[in-house]
């Protein structure tokens, strides 16, 4: 019982004390350089306004080429 309160006086001390009084000295920065920051910005893509009208396969070929526009639209826009 005797070890049990010496140890929990240490504790007790180390707990309100701390290890040491040692105080760490300021550090002070006296060089700097610059650094290149890039920022991502929102790509323009053009207006696609596809029209399905007229008659027999007509619709069909606008429709192939419309989403042809889309995907050449999609490649030239993705970042790799």
């Amino acid at each position: 019982m005797k070890i049990y309160k010496i140890l929990l006086l240490g504790l007790v001390l180390v707990l309100f004390t701390g290890c040491g009084n040692i105080q760490p000295e300021p550090r002070v920065v006296t060089v700097t350089k610059e650094v290149k920051v890039y920022i991502p910005t929102k790509m323009k893509r053009p207006k696609i306004d596809c029209d399905f009208k007229g008659d027999g396969t007509v619709p069909i070929a606008k429709l192939i080429e419309c989403i042809s526009l889309q995907k050449r639209v999609i490649e030239a826009t993705t970042v790799e």
